[in-house]
């Protein structure tokens, strides 16, 4: 009997087994079946139906914590880290932490919240159950992947490196996704790194490391050929190492003031209809990996110019709140870029102040939400919102939290539409296929070679000074006019304005200027001039536009007098030179051409092509020494903006003074010669040659005189952002 009743109790104890096997079966089966169709229904995009049926999945089959972790993982992957922690500990508690899935699934989880050191020891326990269970080898190259991936996002790219290596060692060759991606972009790191310390064989070494990966793995060909561009960032290194070796130091310097605009936040209707409303702020963290890419563009910079150019930054957070942006379209979607006149005045005068001393203004935003391009181009910086803006400089705006491996090509993309604004190239993108007929002396590949054979074939020689990167210079092309002087007046017009009326009035006058120089109607450009004038007499634009659709339409007592209003205001030389041109020869009032050219040599002591008008007009008053003098600098003149030259004029009629007025045919001779020598050589210059030579049958009378040579329109530097 009692070895019966321990048979018996035997069969009881396999019979409950059997049972509980059977039931935990059917829990299994169900469970399962909910959990395919939560996931078809969150491929659906129906996702609370998907969570509800993972929940339920759940409830009957908590054994192991799988479920759970399923459901941390969709939370995790939406964003919401803190509903994700709730499920992996109840993962955790059910029995996950002895499983390989839910240790790793957790770490990921812990790794995105920048909770690092619990991340390592997850991805560590996962590692030692993987091995204890001698589970086969991909579960052990999954955990190293993912760990080797938060490793690179912790920005401990060796550390990284070290454990892909770990996994390639294991299983060579492998196409692991996590592995290849954590090698991959932790070699570019490294590489960023070793040329921004100087290093540049070293970054040349990594990126190759980087090429390597990305050629066997067929999920990164793609991002290494086109998003990354290793082979030229290699080739890019290489050219730092040269010029290094060579012992080319920078000889010029492009100055950059980098400012932080530290809060966004926005409620607008796109073009779309749809509603934005978003609210960021740059953190730390942004700001140091921004200044870190900048370091990297600078060594772009350098390698592309041979070592000759090099880029120096000032670097500044704007404690300011950026609420507007400018829309635009580009490639058929919407553009956004920082509204800088929506900004508070003491802002403006930041803008104003680095145009004195930078050739580029590079403004971080906070446009998480917002933005979908950065931009590059040349702008006007407000100095006083809608009202006084600076010279032409440099233009970028960068999303602050654009910080991936591959942003440096993005950084040089825009830096080099920069660039282009500066020396007015033809095309922009001129890498794309329907752009590369036009530049046919590039036969590279990629952005990075584009720009590189740019700096190489194009740039040094780009005018105004041959053979030199000076040229990179917005300090040179356009010069800093604003004075304190200036800056004070403008700001005590623009006090007596409210706000509202300079935002319109700035409206206004961007419509006629596109009135006057796009569709060329001049009636319109000035009814919309005036308009902004009656909401802010003080609007320089307006005054500008006015000033020349007034002229236009030979309106020359209207156009002196909006001209005159923009004396306190900054405008070009070319524009009073017109106003002295107009007083001088159409309103008849000497002395006030006078006056201006008086002012011109003043403010535009550089500006060259007023000197033989300016003499005639002293001539014609009998202030000859002083006709003698203008004409004597006219005669120094290199400038060709007008035909013929200002020296050919300005000798021709110094030599008419002498000759007509101090009698002195024989110095006149001389000058006249000069001025038929450098191309002044209508009849009425070759009857005064004839005159003083001796050999004229018909002495000419000077109101046979021709008129004086128009004032030629220079083509106006315009902004230009580009995408």
């Amino acid at each position: 009997m009692p070895a019966f009743r321990g048979f018996a109790c035997k069969l009881w104890i396999i019979s409950v087994l059997i049972t509980f096997t059977l039931n935990a079966d059917d829990r299994w089966n169900k469970a399962m079946a909910l959990a395919q169709k939560a996931d078809r229904l969150i491929q659906q995009k129906r996702f609370d139906e998907g969570v509800a049926a993972f929940v339920k999945a759940e409830e009957i089959y908590p054994d192991g914590g799988y479920y759970a972790t399923r459901l941390g993982s969709l939370y995790r992957d939406w964003e919401d880290l803190a509903t994700a922690m709730t499920y992996y500990e109840r993962a955790l508690s059910q029995g996950g932490n002895n499983e390989t899935y839910t240790l790793r699934e957790h770490a990921i989880a812990l790794c995105r919240a920048r909770r690092f050191s619990e991340a390592d020891t997850s991805f560590n326990s996962a590692l030692r159950v993987t091995t204890q269970r001698q589970e086969n080898t991909d579960e052990a190259l999954y955990v190293l992947g993912y760990h080797a991936i938060c490793k690179r996002d912790e920005g401990r790219f060796a550390e990284s490196v070290a454990l892909a290596d770990r996994g390639f060692a294991l299983k060579p060759g492998t196409n692991i996704f996590a592995l290849n991606e954590a090698k991959l972009h932790s070699e570019v790191w490294l590489g960023h790194e070793a040329m921004v310390g100087g290093r540049y064989q070293e970054a040349v070494d990594h990126y190759s490391e980087a090429e390597a990966v990305g050629k066997r793995s067929a999920a990164h060909r793609d991002w290494i050929e086109k998003s990354a561009e290793v082979a030229n960032l290699k080739k890019i290194a290489g050219a730092r190492l040269a010029a290094e070796q060579s012992g080319q130091k920078p000889e010029y310097v492009h100055r950059v003031q980098v400012y932080y605009l530290k809060r966004g936040k926005f409620d607008f209707i796109a073009h779309n209809g749809e509603h934005i409303v978003a609210e960021d702020e740059i953190t730390d963290f942004q700001k140091k990996r921004s200044e870190f890419f900048m370091r990297v563009l600078q060594k772009y910079v350098e390698a592309m110019s041979g070592g000759r150019l090099t880029l120096e930054f000032s670097f500044k957070e704007l404690d300011t709140v950026l609420t507007e942006v400018k829309r635009d379209f580009w490639e058929g979607s919407e553009v956004r870029t920082p509204e800088l006149d929506s900004l508070p005045d003491a802002i403006a005068a930041d803008f104003c102040e680095a145009a004195s001393r930078a050739d580029t203004i590079w403004i971080f935003w906070a446009g998480t939400g917002v933005a979908k391009t950065a931009n590059g181009g040349a702008s006007n910086y407000p100095c006083i919102p809608y009202q006084l803006y600076t010279p032409l400089r440099g233009y970028v705006s960068f999303p602050a939290g654009w910080s991936s491996v591959d942003a440096p090509l993005g950084y040089m993309h825009e830096f080099f539409h920069d660039v282009e604004a500066m020396h007015k190239f033809p095309v922009t993108h001129g890498f794309l296929p329907q752009n590369r007929g036009k530049f046919p002396g590039w036969r590279g590949n990629g952005q990075m070679d584009y720009f590189l054979w740019q700096f190489q074939n194009s740039l040094p020689g780009n005018e105004p000074a041959e053979n030199s990167y000076t040229n990179m210079n917005y300090l040179q092309r356009q010069p800093n006019y604003l004075t304190n002087d200036l800056i004070r007046e403008n700001k005590n017009a623009a006090a007596q304005v409210s706000p509202e009326n300079r935002k319109e009035a700035r409206r206004l006058a961007v419509q006629a200027s596109d009135l006057y120089w796009q569709k060329r109607n001049y009636r319109a450009a000035l009814t919309a001039a005036e308009s902004a004038l009656a909401l802010f007499p003080a609007q320089r634009d307006a005054l500008l536009i006015a000033s020349h659709a007034s002229h236009d339409l030979k309106d020359f007592q209207k156009m002196q007098d909006y001209t005159l209003r923009l004396i306190p205001l900054p405008t070009e030389a070319w524009v009073y030179n017109r106003l002295a041109s107009v007083q001088q020869w159409q309103l008849k009032d000497l002395s006030a051409a006078i006056k201006t050219y008086e002012y011109m040599a003043a403010r535009f002591p550089e500006y060259q092509e007023s000197f033989a008008n300016q003499g005639r007009a002293l001539m014609d008053l009998d202030r000859f020494d002083e006709a003698l003098a203008a004409f004597d600098k006219g005669r120094l003149s290199t400038s060709t903006v007008q035909k013929p030259t200002v020296a050919a004029q300005s000798a021709f009629w110094k030599g008419f003074l002498l000759g007509e007025k101090r009698n002195q045919p024989g110095e006149a001779l001389a000058l006249v010669e000069e001025a038929i020598a450098a191309g002044y050589s209508d009849s009425f210059v070759q009857s005064y040659r004839k005159k003083y030579s001796g050999t004229a049958t018909v002495v000419p009378k000077l109101g046979a005189a021709p008129q004086p040579p128009k004032i030629t329109v220079p083509v106006i530097p315009k902004p230009r952002i580009l995408h």
